[in-house]
């Protein structure tokens, strides 16, 4: 099989691959779990936290919280998680004005405004949002963790 990747924007300089197809496994894709109330357990997540202060507690008093969201490629439900964020931090005294979001998109491309606002949902164009772009961005080395 060929894949090609001049046709996806910021990756028209990468040269196709060729992959045998005895070396395809397969598609994998997360588990779906039936009958969850995802609402319902994302709210009992934030409400009480493991081994960590509840969110509203911890961002009290803080002036410019920074959210990271992973990019377009990824199926992570921002769009339905976030606003349960949002309110933990409307119930610290948080402003949306305060709120900075940043996607975290790896060596990925930026995302188009339309993929942007299918990761955000309802609250596109609520918080200033930049965007991480590997290309143009200072890296710095802050030398290791504790943990090596």
């Amino acid at each position: 099989m060929r894949f090609e990747f001049r046709d996806l924007p910021g990756y028209e300089d990468i040269p196709g691959v060729d992959i045998p197809d005895e070396n395809l496994m397969g598609i994998w894709e997360p588990r779906r779990i039936a009958d969850v109330d995802e609402a319902r357990v994302l709210r009992e997540g934030l409400d009480r936290p493991h081994g960590a202060a509840r969110l509203r507690d911890a961002a009290r008093g803080r002036r410019r919280p920074l959210g990271s969201i992973d990019d377009g490629t990824r199926t992570t439900p921002t769009d339905r998680i976030l606003p349960l964020v949002v309110d933990e931090l409307h119930a610290a005294g948080i402003e949306d004005s305060q709120i900075r979001i940043l996607t975290a998109q790896g060596t990925h491309r930026k995302m188009s405004d339309g993929e942007l606002a299918k990761k955000l949902g309802a609250l596109m164009g609520r918080f200033e949002v930049h965007q991480h772009d590997w290309k143009k961005s200072p890296m710095h080395d802050f030398g290791k963790t504790a943990d090596g």
